[in-house]
């Protein structure tokens, strides 16, 4: 059956099946999939599966769907596709796809609304909060960047990695092993901060340079090219779908 990938700040991928019928998706109680955050409407959209196809269709709400970046009242479905409802960004996985971003699917744990961090549920309110499409685009490509974006090892393009939130780690030590004198222990890391991904220098005498310059903390962006030691890497954040029906 298709599934949804259910996304909220830095938590981690959780697994909502969609059901053959109608799928409501709001912050109600009695909705199929709660997302209780005033981020979404009460009653927001609805999925309608079938064996050929599904559908999501916009309830009037008050901050609207985007699919991959362009607002939509109604949209079929395709594999990939990445829905941002509110805070949320649900990605739609056909029932062939068996892996995301190199993870078996059906091992990822099961959406629950409990899974949310406590401080950022609320589904009692009475109203929602409004954001517009601007400030909605950008959480999607926030969202987007910290589950897609990768690291390619440039000698060979078929070695990649995916630091996502959690980060990677560099030397000997680390989960990518770098030439350089040295490499014991971690000399480098790329994690997420402030809505980026940051390479850090670890170990003063293992030197790292993005684009020809050196320094200790440099942000990246997508094309980037970055070295650790003797080793180069380039940063790509694929680009979001804008193929709509």
């Amino acid at each position: 059956m298709p599934r949804l990938l259910v996304r909220f700040s830095a938590t981690k991928n959780l697994l909502h099946n969609l059901a053959q019928g109608d799928t409501t998706i709001g912050r109600n109680d009695d909705c199929t999939l709660v997302l209780p955050n005033l981020s979404v409407s009460r009653d927001h959209a609805r999925i309608t599966t079938t064996p050929e196809s599904a559908v999501i269709q916009d309830l009037q709400s008050q901050n609207g769907i985007l699919v991959n970046g362009k607002q939509v009242g109604e949209h079929r479905l395709k594999n990939g596709d990445e829905v941002q409802i509110g805070k949320f960004s649900l990605v739609f996985l056909d029932d062939r796809e068996t892996f995301y971003n190199g993870r078996v699917i059906q091992y990822m744990p099961a959406y629950t609304p409990d899974a949310l961090p406590p401080h950022m549920a609320d589904s009692r309110a009475e109203g929602t909060m409004a954001f517009n499409v601007s400030a909605l685009r950008k959480m999607q490509e926030s969202t987007h960047a910290q589950d897609n974006a990768r690291i390619i090892l440039m000698s060979d393009p078929n070695r990649f990695w995916y630091p996502q939130v959690k980060g990677i780690t560099f030397g000997n030590a680390g989960m990518v092993k770098v030439d350089a004198w040295f490499a014991f222990g971690v000399v480098a890391a790329v994690t997420w901060e402030g809505g980026k991904h940051i390479l850090s220098q670890k170990a003063f005498w293992v030197p790292i340079a993005c684009n020809g310059k050196s320094g200790t903390r440099i942000p990246l962006v997508h094309g980037a090219k970055f070295s650790i030691g003797s080793t180069r890497f380039r940063y790509e954040i694929p680009a979001l779908s804008h193929d709509l029906d």
